[in-house]
């Protein structure tokens, strides 16, 4: 995740699943095939926000899945911002 040199602040993305129906909800952060750990705050009508911290500058992978199934288009790379990013 390249920050322009910056890292080891906290990242949020934004994730609204409340189209979705119901099941299990799984979001998970990567960095060169490494896990990053990861907080969801749960934000009310199936939104949520999950924050992580990079600690390297380099690319982190979010991938979504719901009840086991990858949804497709929402494997993102989160690149030299500081935004939020919406799915």
């Amino acid at each position: 995740m390249p920050y322009s040199g910056v890292y080891n602040c906290v990242i949020f993305v934004s994730v609204d699943a409340s189209q979705a129906g119901e099941g299990n909800l799984e979001i998970t952060i990567s960095a060169r095939g490494h896990n990053i750990p990861t907080q969801v705050h749960p934000q009310g009508n199936a939104r949520f926000a999950v924050s992580f911290i990079p600690i390297e500058p380099t690319d982190h992978v979010i991938s979504i899945n719901f009840n086991k199934e990858s949804v497709p288009g929402k494997e993102e790379f989160i690149k030299k911002q500081h935004k939020l990013k919406h799915f």
